[in-house]
């Protein structure tokens, strides 16, 4: 039985940003078609789906920061350990 029972992945921002703005592209439904600059504009004032990559992240480290159930990791510390 681990001692952890949620574990919360993070992407750094670049990655996410980029990654997302293509996800948006792709997908049909969302019928988007604006510029990266436009995306990262809107973004920056919260008028993207679900919100926008730092009230998440943070949301996830205030609420569980000093919860000893809950390990923290990056992509890139995954990747390192390989």
């Amino acid at each position: 039985h681990s001692m952890f029972q949620i574990v919360v992945v993070m992407r750094n921002f670049k990655d996410s940003m980029v990654s997302y703005y293509y996800m948006l592209l792709a997908f049909q439904p969302f019928n988007f078609n604006e510029s990266f600059d436009t995306y990262l504009c809107l973004h920056d004032n919260g008028d993207i789906l679900h919100g926008d990559w730092f009230g998440f992240n943070l949301g996830w480290w205030n609420k569980y920061k000093d919860d000893k159930s809950v390990l923290f990791l990056t992509v890139r510390s995954l990747c390192l350990q390989r």
